[in-house]
């Protein structure tokens, strides 16, 4: 098994969620993403194409995943645990080299200078930044090399994530009540920008979600800003399920090995539309910039989505105006907003896959 493992927050997020309960032996969403025209030619076989899995061509794959999904019209579809576990065999014996993890020093450059271009260039040096995620603090370790103290330089994590020199890192062991204590207490109004990539796609439980994002408004000075990456369903049902395969066949693109059962096949996630997460963010007193928050349509759509705290000053005179948005207000709001059906868990998965930073 190929260990990439850079991110450990995932693990606790959606292992404080809900109750393991597994999932059926006839789950097949897999197929059921590959069947899907505009799945399969637009997102699945780009996003196979895109990673360096160690295939001599990958065409070859794409055609064994035809033939693993491809019943006769009124069968049943292939389960997951059997196409998974089919795919790990067939990579095994067709790779003519080792596969390359995407999560390379290049991706979390790209993550700092998203950061970068939202701060004011003169800023860069002397801002204090939190990266709500962090995994293993590559990203913030990107900012110490280009010269900003490792005082000013923060990761919430939710264990000691071994070498943190470059970064000061602060250990969730109860991911609700150490991070209201971390925002009430030495953490309050201390950020210039607060980030988080791919992370919140991991926190499936409402309660949980409403304490990151609540917390990470009281971190965040008055003026300062939030940086919020995930992924985007678009408003779309299948790319729920296409986002729970993406991760599995990531995962086994880069070596790991298949789930044994159908327990090991819920990785704890909620995925949502941009527009949802907008509100869900609002709702906590920041202000969506749209001028300043970008888009993709990959293979896995996603948004780097910015928003602004106010200053204290406009907050307290809007709460005197009578403003619909006391913090009172806003918090009812937040929770009604997180609110959905309760999705499935297994506290079975191996740490090294809960744990990828995607």
């Amino acid at each position: 098994m190929v260990n990439v493992c850079t991110s450990s927050f995932h693990c606790l997020l959606f292992g404080f969620a809900l109750l393991p309960v597994g999932l059926s032996e006839t789950s097949h969403i897999f197929c059921t993403s590959w069947r899907s025209t505009e799945v399969r030619e637009h997102r699945v076989k780009a996003y196979i194409a895109g990673h360096e899995a160690g295939l001599k061509d990958v065409h070859a794959l794409f055609e064994e995943l035809d033939h693993l999904c491809s019943q006769p019209e009124g069968a049943a579809l292939q389960n997951d645990v059997k196409v998974y576990g089919d795919v790990e065999k067939w990579l095994r014996d067709n790779r003519i080299r080792p596969p390359k993890s995407p999560f390379t020093r290049s991706y979390f450059d790209h993550q700092a200078d998203a950061v970068t271009n939202i701060l004011q260039a003169s800023t860069v040096l002397k801002a204090h930044i939190l990266d709500y995620g962090c995994g293993n603090g590559a990203m913030l370790s990107e900012f110490h090399r280009r010269g900003v103290p490792r005082t000013n330089l923060h990761c919430i994590e939710v264990y000691n994530n071994g070498d943190h020199g470059d970064f000061q890192l602060h250990v969730l062991d109860d991911p609700i009540e150490d991070l209201r204590s971390l925002a009430k207490g030495k953490l309050h109004q201390s950020f210039d920008i607060i980030s988080s990539f791919s992370v919140f796609h991991h926190i499936p439980d409402p309660k949980t979600r409403a304490t990151a994002l609540s917390s990470i408004f009281e971190m965040t000075k008055p003026g300062g800003r939030l940086l919020l990456s995930d992924w985007d369903t678009e408003g779309l049902p299948i790319l729920v399920e296409w986002y729970d395969a993406a991760h599995w066949l990531l995962w086994l693109l880069m070596g790991s090995s298949a789930p044994m059962s159908a327990r090991y096949l819920d990785i704890g996630t909620r995925y949502q539309a941009l527009r949802e997460y907008i509100d869900a963010v609002e709702a906590t007193g920041f202000q969506y910039m749209a001028e300043l928050s970008t888009g993709s349509k990959g293979p896995v759509s996603s948004f780097n989505a910015v928003f602004s705290r106010t200053s204290s000053t406009s907050w307290f005179s809007g709460r005197l105006a009578g403003k619909e948005n006391t913090h009172g207000k806003q918090l009812r709001n937040l929770s009604k907003s997180l609110q959905h059906k309760p999705r499935r868990h297994s506290e079975a998965l191996p740490k090294v896959l809960r744990s990828w930073p995607i």
